[in-house]
């Protein structure tokens, strides 16, 4: 992608979310950015499982992992613009956001993905890599760290276990780094 692109995907995510509404009947992508406000599901494009708060936890330090997808409020994440093109995945039932934990630096291997303060620069992710189906009521992103950028959630090994606990790993562009956001 050229600055010039870059600059252009900014400004439109930035327009939408000033002027985002809240529940419309379909969520229109198309033009791969989120709707900043809107509840979605995001699916692991390896697994064909959803991120998931484990058992629906509202505690500080829950765990995030894939679950069989059912649309329950476990499920239902915003992602919350900070400043474009940063944003946070909030669950809607907690309003607890994302978190990669256990950070010790460059070195670090991998860190477990839990439920922390919104209010942390831990919970800042980019979407990257992004592509709109054609009928762009999904998008299909690479959710990459940005406290750490080396760093993108993951499934681990991309195994098909429900409550596997998701994480942030080094990224290397596999399947089971690319999110689905419906």
């Amino acid at each position: 992608m050229t600055l010039k692109q870059w600059l252009v995907s900014t400004m439109l995510f930035t327009s939408l979310v000033a002027c985002g509404t809240s529940t419309p009947p379909v969520k229109d992508l198309s033009n791969t950015q989120t709707r900043a406000g809107l509840v979605h599901s995001i699916l692991s494009a390896s697994t064909f499982k959803c991120m998931d708060v484990a058992n629906g936890s509202m505690a500080l330090g829950g765990l995030i992992v894939q679950f069989g997808c059912h649309g329950g409020l476990a499920q239902q994440f915003v992602l919350d613009s900070v400043v474009a093109p940063i944003v946070r995945i909030r669950n809607v039932n907690s309003n607890l956001c994302v978190t990669p934990t256990g950070y010790r630096g460059y070195s670090t291997p991998s860190m477990q993905l839990v439920q922390s303060s919104c209010n942390t620069p831990y919970a800042n992710f980019t979407l990257e890599n992004r592509v709109a189906t054609s009928s762009g009521t999904t998008l299909t992103v690479t959710i990459r760290w940005a406290y750490d950028s080396a760093y993108c959630i993951d499934v681990p090994s991309g195994a098909r276990i429900d409550s596997l606990i998701l994480q942030a790993y080094p990224c290397h562009g596999g399947l089971n780094q690319r999110w689905t956001i419906r």
